[in-house]
Parts: structure tokens; sequence; C-alpha cells
């Protein structure tokens, strides 16, 4: 009988396969001896097992000394976080040996529950991460092997997608620095480096024939073509991503936008998103959908054999799956339960569907669906042990292929001017550290925290970094922390009973009090007590509203455009907030009074406004252009932008930066992807 190719215990998971130690979720330091050793106490646990037992297993023939097991037992405790003296992990049997005590999970990722899921969002645009309602059914057989691990970069390795005969498969990885699309053989043998341009190239997608591969540059934008095993790249659209090759191979279909990263919370595509297909012969590109109709962003398209094109639509909370009929034009979306629906692509008999979905647990379940019965959600291929992403299958049906994700999130912080080194504030083991919030007088930062398995609440902890203390705990979620002028409570929202509202906390006696009901989420406080929301409107399109709590709230946004995530400035007498567009945004400054907006950076790329500068001059704002995400200050007049950190990886993003009171320093989430290439040889 094989051994299991995973080890779980605590926040600790041993990959065996891999030969790697991952606490929770993150890559720690040490050498193979050492993993070796912890392994063969695992497998013997509930037994002491002898210092020479060990000695003999692990160095073979090698003559050491117990000092070397003992050295190799010390960096064991410290990767672990165990304590000799109060072990929770491995025993020291005095003169004896050692004795594993942890309860341990053990076998392959699909036989197994997650120990940590990422949630889905409670509210719009995917900012909050939530527990699904309910309880999980019980899983229908398994279709397939347990997955295995194909690449092994200690970066990241995404979107697979297997040559016409099913011997290759191509990929997008930074282990070079910028994502290149990289060819290997499913079977094992030499890669070859197809692109070579530093454009952070992702999104690859062979042709029918098998001579060529679809690309986007996330660098130079757009839709690229070039020769399978390298050449020269040839641009056939100015924007769009994710490629998918017709099945005649004269067309493409792609989505409108960039990326926006490749974290679980970005899994669906940017707000109003929308399908286009673009012809070899370079005739202009043919929207196939309208963005918000269906409702939400679209993105992921697949085309079958037969020439239908499916796409997702909606967000991460509510993605569900559609189909586009080979005329282009007739479309209906694909009733189909459990979900929400995350990724999905064609069998190779356009039969059915592959999907990934969340259970109700929130494990990460890939589903067959039987397009003429999809009330019947299908057979189990596999529940992931980690966030995956970007299905892809071979043509003979006998593999599927998916990234495996995990991402590490922190409150950073950064002097302002960018002229010093940035580090972490907060330290802990979160799935999420997000929309940080710092007391008028600079002391104290409050955030918004999301554990694995459970819904966000708000922390509160010194600026220069410190105990967290959890100040909410309400079973539903609360997010996006504002202090009030006297420093002494916390105005938030929060999705409790099903309705988005906001609330007061004094800080001082822990009481708590709902000021507005019925807002749109997130809530940005005002100096003088106005609300500030995003709500969708009517027409579809999602606008800014002003209300105090109590009285009439009143659209400040145009009508007819979107316009969203708002900040206010220190003096309340202007807003900065992101014009929405094809799965792009820019930053965009409005009154509160209502009226015109002034664009103040680029359409292409990402813009989202922060904060304001305590002089109410500059506004810091989330920016990615060509794939990298850094924070950038600009003024209100949109001159004069700076860079304030200066990353160089796509797989990192930064999120949310706000500025001290005193204007020295900015804080934002920084977090960091990391994962691989899994297959799964399917059940025949």
């Amino acid at each position: 009988m094989n051994s299991p190719r995973l080890y779980r215990f605590a926040d600790v998971t041993v990959d065996v396969s891999d030969f790697r130690i991952l606490k929770s979720g993150s890559k720690v330091e040490a050498e193979p001896r050492a993993i070796q050793v912890l392994v063969f106490l695992i497998e013997n646990r509930g037994r002491v097992v002898t210092k020479d037992e060990l000695i003999k297993s692990v160095w073979n023939d090698t003559f050491v000394t117990d000092n070397a097991l003992t050295r190799v037992i010390a960096q064991l405790r410290k990767a672990l976080g165990d304590d000799a003296r109060e072990p929770r992990f491995i025993e020291t049997v005095h003169t004896q040996g050692y004795r594993f005590l942890a309860p341990v999970e053990t076998g392959a990722p699909a036989a197994v529950r997650p120990r940590w899921i990422w949630a889905a969002p409670a509210v719009l645009a995917g900012i909050v991460w939530a527990v699904w309602p309910g309880s999980a059914p019980k899983p229908a057989a398994m279709n397939g092997t347990a997955p295995y691990q194909l690449t092994t970069s200690d970066g990241l390795d995404v979107w697979p997608s297997f040559s016409p005969d099913g011997t290759l498969l191509a990929y997008a990885s930074d282990r070079t620095g910028p994502f290149e699309i990289w060819v290997r053989p499913v079977g094992g043998g030499e890669e070859v480096q197809v692109t070579r341009n530093g454009g952070q190239n992702v999104h690859p997608d062979w042709s029918p024939d098998g001579q060529t591969l679809a690309f986007h540059s996330m660098r130079d934008g757009g839709i690229w073509t070039i020769p399978a095993l390298g050449g020269l790249p040839r641009r056939l659209t100015d924007t769009g991503c994710e490629p998918s090759w017709a099945p005649d191979g004269r067309r493409i279909a792609y989505r409108s936008g960039d990326v926006v990263s490749f974290s679980p919370p970005d899994s669906m595509a940017p707000w109003l998103s929308a399908i286009w297909v673009a012809s070899l012969d370079g005739s202009p590109p043919v929207r196939v959908t309208k963005p918000g109709a269906p409702a939400g962003s679209h993105g992921r398209p697949d085309w079958s054999a037969s020439g239908r094109l499916l796409f997702m639509a909606g967000s991460i909370r509510q993605g569900q799956i559609h189909i586009v009929e080979p005329d282009l034009r007739s479309i209906r979306e694909l009733k189909v339960d459990p979900g929400p629906w995350l990724h999905a692509i064609w069998s190779n008999d356009g039969d059915s569907i592959y999907a990934a979905s969340l259970t109700p647990e929130l494990a990460t379940s890939v589903r067959r669906i039987r397009v003429d019965n999809p009330a019947d959600s299908g057979a189990v291929v596999w529940i992931a042990n980690a966030a995956p992403r970007d299905l892809a299958i071979s043509r003979n049906g006998q593999r599927l292929a998916m990234a495996q994700v995990t991402m590490a999130s922190a409150i950073w912080r950064i002097p302002a001017d960018g002229a010093g080194p940035a580090g972490p504030v907060t330290r802990n083991s979160m799935a999420r550290n997000i929309h940080p919030a710092i007391s008028p007088d600079g002391t104290r930062m409050a955030f918004q925290g999301i554990r694995r398995g459970l819904r966000g609440d708000i922390f509160v902890m010194p600026t220069a970094g410190g105990a967290e203390v959890q100040v909410t705990r309400d079973p539903d979620t609360d997010i996006h922390p504002n202090w009030t002028a006297d420093g002494e409570s916390l105005v938030f929202t929060s999705q409790r009973n099903n309705e988005v509202s906001v609330w007061r906390l004094r800080l001082s006696d822990g009481r708590e009090e709902k000021l507005a009901s019925a807002v749109g989420s997130p809530a940005r406080l005002a100096p003088d007590g106005r609300l500030l929301y995003m709500r969708k409107a009517p027409e579809g399109a999602v606008g800014l509203w002003v209300a105090k709590p109590g009285e009439p709230e009143r659209r400040i946004s145009p009508v007819g455009v979107s316009v969203g995530f708002g900040a206010w400035s220190r003096g309340g007498d202007a807003i900065a907030a992101e014009l929405f567009s094809e799965g792009m945004s820019a930053a965009v400054v409005l009154s509160p009074s209502g009226g015109s907006h002034r664009v103040i950076t680029p359409l292409r790329g990402h813009h989202w406004p922060g904060s304001w500068s305590p002089d109410g001059t500059r506004i810091a704002m989330a920016v990615q252009r060509g794939g990298v995400w850094d924070v950038r200050t600009v003024d209100s007049r949109g001159e004069q932008e700076r860079n304030v950190t200066a990353n160089q990886t796509a797989r990192v993003f930064v999120r949310y930066p706000v500025w001290s009171p005193k204007g020295d320093w900015l804080y934002y989430e920084r977090n960091e992807t990391r994962g691989n290439i899994f297959l799964v040889d399917m059940a025949r």
C-alpha cells in the first residue's frame, strides 16, 4: 500500500510528494533530513521511536552521532513552533528517543477535508470572504485519482492548457521573474520556455492544430499568438485576456479588461467585464455579451468541439455558468446546484461540463455536470486541499489539470514618501488582513481579519505592531472599520440577518449601536458623520450614495456610469472613487454634492483609491499596471503621480492604502499567492 502524500496536524501540512512543510499555508525552512525525520516520526506515531532507529532510517549507513539527530529535532521544533518543555508535537523520551504526539490526518488531498478554505464574499465585488451557511452534503463517489503535483516552482505556476494530443501542457510561470509561457511533456521530460520578453505573459491556450499558442500579455495588454515551441509573438487584439481558441482555428474568444490578480478573491472577472470574439483574419472583434447582461462580470470563456461557448457570469459568491449557442447570440444560464461556480470548462465530448464550485462547507469541489440534466450536480472529481483555479482537460478526457494556490496576507506599512523600507505590522496566520484604519492619534490600527473557516471580524492593535485584540464577535460578517473623530468608537459595515447595515462600537465598554439599515457596502464615515456607500442602481450600474443616519439618502455619482468604492477627503469636501469600464478602472474625484466627476488616472489597468493625505492634496491608491500592483500617490488634479512601493512580482498584490494622521506612514494590505499545477487521471 502506498504511503499518503500528505500529513496534516494543527496548522501544519507535510507534503511528502513535494518534500516540504507548510505552516498556515506558508512554506517553512527545513533541511531534507529534518523532513525525513518528521515523516518517520509521524508514520510511527503512538510509540517511542529510538534514536538508533531514527539514525538508521534517515542517515542509512552514514556514521553520525546523536548530536546530528538532536540538531535536526531542534530545527523541527523551531519550524513547527513547538516547545521541548511543553511539547505539542515532538516529545523527548529521556535516554530513549522521541514520540510524535499530535493527531494526524492522512491521505491524498482528495481524501481529506481541507484544514483551511477561503470563503465567499458577503458583499459586492469580493471585498469580504464569509462562511457559507448550512451543512455539507455527502460528496458523490470520486471520479478520478487523487491529484498529484506536476510542477514544483516555489513561486506561482497557473493556467494549464493541454495540447490537442494531450502529451504537452502549456502554463504560465514566474520562476524566472516576470510571468512567461512554458511547455512541458505531461509524462515527464525537458521543459521549453516559449516566451522570453518579460511581458508578464499568462493564459496560454493551444490552437486546434497544436501549432500555435494564444496568450495574454499583462505588460503590453491584449491577446497575442506565438508558435507553440517559441518564435515571434504576434498581437491579435489591443485589450482583453483569458483567450480560448474556437474549434475552427480561425477565432479566439476572450474577456475584456486586464488581470486583477491570481489570488482566490479575484477568481471571477472584474466589474463590467464582457465576452468578445476576435478573428485571425484581422476583422474587428465582435462583442458577444453586454456588460451586466447577464448580471455580474463575465469571464473565462471556453469553446466546445461543436462551437458552443460557455462563460462564467456573476461574482465569486454568485458565479453561474452560461452557454452561448454557435450563432453567438442565444445565451442561457445552466441551472445547476450547488454553487457558486468559480470556473467551468467543456468536457472532451461536449456533453458535460467540468466545474469548480464552493460546497456549503467551503470545500472547493470539481464536478462533472451533464448539460442535458444540469440539476444533477454530477460526480465529484476531487476536493481540493488548496484554492483551485484554471481547469483544463485533455482532448481524450483522460486527464484533468488545475492550479492549486495558497496565499499569505498581512498589513504592511511604509514611509509615505517611499524613502524607507516597508514591513509587516500584523503577524498572524489569518486568511486576510484588510481594510486598515488608523486612529486619530496615530497609535492604534483597526482592521478586518478573516480567519480560515470563520467570517470577518474587526481587530485593533498598536500601529507599531503588537497584540491584536478582536473587538467584534457577531456570527455575521463585520468589515471596513472607520474611527470616529474622538477616537473612542469604530463605525463599521456588517451583514447581519441578511441585511447590510452600519454599526458603531464603543471601545470602552463594547457597546454596539445600529446607525443605518439597508445601505450599500462598504460604508465610509465623513468627518461630519455622513455615510458614503456604494449600491447598485436601477439601470444596472453601481453608484455612490450619501446620507446622514436617519436622513434620506441621495445619489452623488452621475447616472449612466459605474462609480464605486469612494473615500472621503479629510475635510469631507471631496471624494475619490473608482470608475469602472469593461474590466478596468480609473480613479476619479467628485463632490459630495453630486454632479460630474473628474478622471485623474489612465483607464488602462486598475486604480483603487484608498485614502486622502491629511492636508487633502494627495490620494493614495493601489495601482496595477503591466500586471504589477504598487501603492502610488497622486494629487487631486491627477498630476505628480509617485510610486511608493517597488513591487516587482505579479503574484503579489497590494490593497487599501491609508495615511497615518501625521502623513508620515502609509498602511496597506500585502498579499502573496503561490501555487503549482496538479493533474488528475480520470476514471475510464
